[in-house]
């Protein structure tokens, strides 16, 4: 099962329940992505004062 048809699968069922969907898999994707950076980042700048 590829992950479109999972979270297909999964916002049918959150809608069958009266609850709300689960987040888009690329935005979530993206988010850790730019939170790792930005640790990334930070620890650098630490690092270097």
């Amino acid at each position: 099962m590829t992950l479109h048809q999972q979270y297909a699968l999964d916002a049918a069922r959150a809608a069958q329940h009266g609850v709300p969907a689960p987040p888009a898999p690329e935005l979530n994707v993206w988010r850790v992505i730019r939170q790792a950076l930005a640790d990334r980042r930070r620890a650098r700048f630490t690092r270097a004062a």
